[in-house]
């Protein structure tokens, strides 16, 4: 009978380090789901699609903003690299920011596009860095 108690210690030894060791998992993957929902939700409540189009299905405006009709309008800021510790060729475009103006409902709304975003360069058939 010595036998039979030591080895049912070790059995509910081994069963009491089987349901800790389950039980943390699952706490575990617990707060890993409500992280990774968490900062989900949180990136969909960034994003919001500015796709648009006008009334011909074109990409630019061809008649000039009336500003008295309190019309929407957008401005591409950039700025320059200034060729620092003397560099003397001009450097591509530093800073990126597209401020559009909302007369109408009085807002203003800046994106700022970050400098190391790929693109496809149009005529070129080639990626590169939006700068």
């Amino acid at each position: 009978m010595a036998k039979r108690s030591k080895h049912s210690k070790a059995k509910k030894v081994w069963k009491t380090v089987f349901i800790v060791v389950l039980v943390l998992v699952l706490v575990l993957v617990g707060i890993g789901a409500k992280f990774y929902l968490d900062v989900s939700k949180s990136v969909q409540d960034t994003y919001e699609s500015v796709e648009r189009q006008n009334k011909d299905n074109e990409h630019a405006r061809e008649e000039k903003v009336d500003l008295e009709k309190q019309e929407p309008f957008s401005v591409l800021l950039l700025g320059i690299d200034t060729g620092d510790l003397g560099r003397t060729e001009q450097g591509r475009s530093d800073t990126m920011i597209v401020a559009t103006v909302n007369p109408g409902k009085q807002t203003t709304t800046l994106v700022s596009i970050p400098r190391d975003t790929y693109v496809t360069i149009v005529g070129h058939g080639t990626d590169d860095k939006i700068n």
